[in-house]
This record gives C-alpha cells, structure tokens and sequence, in this order.
C-alpha cells in the first residue's frame, strides 16, 4: 500500500489542501483538525495538575481520538470526537480557570501574560463555536 493511501493520506490530503487549494471551507475544515488537538496537548502542559497520572491519561485520550480520527481518515471526525472528548473540555476549563485565578507567588508580568492567554483562548472558543454556527448552515465541513 502506498504511503498516500491507508493511515496517512489524511495527511498528505491535508498537507495538499492547505499548500494548493483554493477552496477555504476545505482549508478551514483541515486546518481546524489539525489546531484543536494541538491546542488542547499544549495547554495540558501549561496548566498545573496535581497528579501527573491525570495529565498523562489526558494526553493519552486525546492522542488516541486524534489517531482513531486519522486512521478513519476524515477530518470532520477529528473536529467532532476532539471537541465531544471530556478530556477537551476538562483542559479548557482548567485552563481558564488556572488563567484567571489569583496566585500571590506570581509576579505582575506572568499574571498579566496568564490573563492575556485565557483571553486569547476565550476568543479561540468563540471563534469555534462561530465556525460551528454558520459553517454547518454553510456547509464549511461537510
């Protein structure tokens, strides 16, 4: 079996989409698979657990619905299972609330920059719930 079919041809479909298409609800729908699970591994490790063994299962769940979403080769499965995934919206809630919560360790700089950061993820949520809005009206994912 070719490298482009099987387990890899999201990727390389993707990595098509996003260097020669035009179509922007094709680059949208790979660009939003790729960013969410993304998004999701890097706040896990900016937010403090108590238990490592907590973050680690985290990680473990969202790689395996990333994977499962890829060897099913279909992005639209990736933006739907990342987002249902309790792990997802667990990191998202831990994180706001890491952001906007008082710490008076913290120096002024770090408090501002963790502020800044949990805006910037509100905003990244808003954005996805716009996308999911008037994308599926659209037919941006489909």
């Amino acid at each position: 079996m070719p490298l482009n079919e099987g387990p890899f041809s999201l990727f390389f479909r993707g990595a098509r989409i996003i260097i020669f298409s035009i179509d922007s609800a094709e680059l949208l729908k790979f660009i939003t698979a790729l960013i969410i699970p993304l998004i999701d591994l890097w706040l896990l490790l900016l937010i403090p657990i108590k238990e490592e063994a907590i973050r680690i299962s985290l990680i473990a769940g969202i790689l395996a619905i990333f994977l499962m979403s890829v060897i099913i080769n279909n992005p639209n499965k990736v933006i739907v299972y990342s987002t249902t995934f309790p792990g997802h919206i667990s990191v998202g809630l831990l994180f706001i609330q890491n952001a906007f919560s008082k710490n008076p360790k913290e120096g002024t700089g770090l408090s501002v920059i963790k502020k800044l950061a949990g805006l910037a993820y509100l905003a990244f949520c808003l954005e996805m719930f716009l996308f999911y809005i008037f994308g599926t009206p659209l037919e941006w994912y489909y």
